[in-house]
């Protein structure tokens, strides 16, 4: 995670391409947790619930491929100290839908 001072919106980081149809939303997403493979984990904006969503560097910004796997913070960090990974890459997980 990076310290507090050094969180970005999901636009800011600089993957979505610039004429990306997200971009507007992107600009409310916060990427709080570098998977450090190109894997973001981000807190969605007021216009999608603030769900927190798998976002893919090469993917980031193209509608559909943004995996909502948690509808919350608190859920999203019980469990990922109940399970002690990252349970969203796992091939058995099934995500809440896709943004």
């Amino acid at each position: 995670m990076p310290p507090l001072a050094e969180l970005q919106t999901v636009a800011q980081e600089g993957y979505a391409p610039d004429d990306s149809s997200m971009l507007d939303q992107l600009r409310e997403w916060w990427g709080f947790l570098d998977c450090g493979d190109g894997d973001w984990i981000a807190l969605t904006g007021p216009a999608e619930g603030f769900r927190v969503v798998d976002v893919f560097h090469e993917t980031a910004g193209q509608p559909g491929y943004h995996k909502i796997v948690s509808p919350d913070l608190l859920t999203f960090f019980n469990a990922l100290l109940d399970r002690g990974e990252v349970f969203w890459l796992d091939e058995d997980f099934v995500g809440l839908g896709w943004l």
